[in-house]
């Protein structure tokens, strides 16, 4: 998104001076997204009201612009993390089918080459089964 370079303002005199409240300023704005959404929609709001010297309605505009981006731009993000969480989700999911499915086979392997017969070894070992002692592990309970 493009940088809008602020207009020179001149600074208000005594009999031009607005409350420092009206706009702002020594606000801390960006506490939050939600804090500056409506900091921004206020400032906005005032500026059109009031149009200070040097603030032209192309100005406000581009800054209405902006805000909207920035507004649906929050929008888009929290879609984002949500899909991310459900694909995790998904993902965890399908790790915890191919562990059972791996146990599964584990203890096909187990009872066609049982523990303690040497020439059963190695394909113990290529299974990940412990060559001397049967195969014990448990599978998740299905959903």
């Amino acid at each position: 998104m493009a940088q809008t370079s602020l207009p020179s303002i001149p600074l208000p005199t005594s009999s031009t001076r607005t409350p420092d409240s009206d706009y702002l300023v020594g606000t801390d704005v960006n506490q939050s997204r939600p804090a500056l959404q409506q900091h921004s929609q206020s400032l906005l709001k005032k500026l059109e009201a009031e149009r200070p010297p040097g603030i032209d309605t192309e100005f406000i505009e581009k800054m209405a612009t902006n805000r909207t981006a920035f507004v649906g731009g929050g929008v888009t993000q929290g879609a984002s993390a949500s899909d991310a969480e459900q694909e995790r989700f998904k993902r965890n999911e399908q790790i915890e089918a191919i562990k059972d499915e791996r146990i599964a086979i584990q203890y096909v392997i187990d009872g066609e080459f049982g523990p303690g017969s040497p020439a059963n070894a190695a394909v113990r070992r290529e299974f990940g089964l412990p060559p001397n002692r049967p195969f014990n592990a448990v599978k998740r309970k299905s959903a």
